[in-house]
């Protein structure tokens, strides 16, 4: 006579979820943030753990994070602090955080220098839904993802010489406050006859002739969001 005995297994196993990947976001307007959440939690391996309207309540949010998220998605019009300051703060304090950079504009002195800074992905807002999640994916794949018009772009614009200097895009931004060349000159800490020197270097450069040609480059092109009087977040 044989009797069986079946005995409670000591371990039981299960499967685990996978981690998911924990993103933040940074953009002035609830209803695009909120709809650039929904898109990105539709995938159940990511998680949108930080949201911020401005630049500096960003940094601070993820200064209190225990573990920085992998993906940062930044409107480079956020409020308060710009998008390009939020981005020099992010990478000089997370230099391994994934930054995507969201812009309505798309010039390619601007989309340069955001990927110069450090951004792991520039996205024109006319197309961000679509490939927003692709450059997700992308980014976390191989640590970049740039459009085929980004990346014509940024090959145009190596083609092209000279380039604006950090100095020439400080002037460019006090012209569009519509600031006297005294004024700023005293801002810059130069004498007037280097403000001079800009303004006629520029107009050689961008082919205009006045200040008011100077003030609409800056405002079409969106390089007023590149001229920052500091990195630090306020």
């Amino acid at each position: 006579m044989f009797i069986i005995l079946f005995f409670k297994p000591l371990y039981t196993f299960s499967m685990k979820k996978p981690t998911a990947i924990k993103v933040a976001i940074a953009h002035g307007h609830a209803m695009e943030r909120a709809g650039l959440k929904s898109i990105i939690e539709q995938h159940s391996n990511y998680n949108v753990a930080v949201e911020a309207a401005t630049g500096s309540e960003l940094i601070r949010q993820l200064k209190s994070e225990k573990a920085v998220p992998g993906i940062c998605i930044v409107d480079l019009g956020i409020t308060m602090q710009n998008g390009y300051a939020t981005l020099l703060t992010l990478m000089e304090t997370w230099p391994e955080l994934k930054v995507i950079i969201l812009s309505m504009y798309n010039h390619e002195e601007l989309v340069t220098r955001i990927l110069r800074a450090g951004a792991a992905s520039f996205l024109y807002k006319n197309n961000e839904e679509m490939l927003l999640m692709e450059a997700i994916e992308q980014v976390i794949k191989k640590g970049h993802y740039f459009t085929n018009a980004v990346s014509k772009l940024v090959l145009q614009k190596t083609k092209k010489q000279p380039e604006i200097t950090d100095k020439e895009l400080q002037f460019l931004y006090l012209c569009a406050k519509d600031l006297p060349y005294k004024v700023i000159a005293s801002e810059m800490g130069i004498k007037p006859r280097s403000v001079e020197n800009y303004r006629v270097s520029l107009f050689s450069k961008l082919g205009v002739h006045t200040k008011t040609g100077l003030v609409n480059f800056v405002i079409e092109s969106g390089l007023v969001n590149l001229c920052i009087e500091s990195s630090t977040p306020r």
